[in-house]
């Protein structure tokens, strides 16, 4: 084979070999997933998966699902196809519920805006001074984030008026919450 016969076919494979690098590269990056750091004290006790959802349970050491005091709630909902929904409208849906679901329930604090990943993120405390199914007082801490093709929603829950600390507690728990993995998508 000549030089310029080598030349040739060597022109021709190159834009071959420099796709079949960048997918053996981009095969190596890691998928998205969500980091959290449950506080000190916390036992996951429940993993449930519903189909397009996967629901992880915590609670301190010494409660039980049927009487908690304190819960972190992890959910992980999956879009098979399409984007998910941006956080606001999922924020909207959760003061919606709740506000239905809780007569008497104060007006939410809520904010949207990126996680500590870039991600579309949005944030809500909703408090519930009578909870209809418990008889008991619930405040929620929420952090929602939007994946590719996934949406996260962390909850740290007390079923009663938490102290000045107790809050700061479930804002940091929160603040721990992002994804790593691929670029981030656009989108509040």
């Amino acid at each position: 084979m000549s030089k310029k016969a080598h030349l040739n076919t060597a022109l021709l494979l190159a834009p071959l070999c420099l796709f079949a690098m960048a997918q053996a590269a981009h095969a190596k990056e890691p998928k998205e997933h969500l980091v959290q750091t449950i506080p000190a004290g916390f036992t996951e006790v429940s993993t449930k998966s519903q189909p397009g959802m996967l629901i992880d349970e915590y609670l301190p050491a010494n409660e039980t699902l049927q009487n908690w005091k304190q819960q972190i709630l992890v959910q992980h909902f999956i879009f098979k196809s399409g984007y998910p929904p941006p956080p606001s409208r999922y924020v909207n849906f959760l003061i919606e519920s709740w506000q239905k679901g809780c007569p008497g329930a104060a007006k939410p604090k809520v904010g949207v805006g990126y996680d500590a990943s870039g991600r579309p993120a949005g944030a809500a405390e909703l408090d519930c001074p009578k909870n209809p199914t418990t008889g008991k007082p619930e405040h929620t801490f929420f952090q929602i984030i939007r994946a590719t093709a996934e949406l996260y929603v962390a909850q740290y829950v007390f079923r009663y008026e938490p102290s000045d600390a107790e809050r700061v507690k479930a804002v940091d728990f929160l603040r721990t919450v992002h994804i790593e993995g691929t670029a981030p998508v656009s989108g509040l």
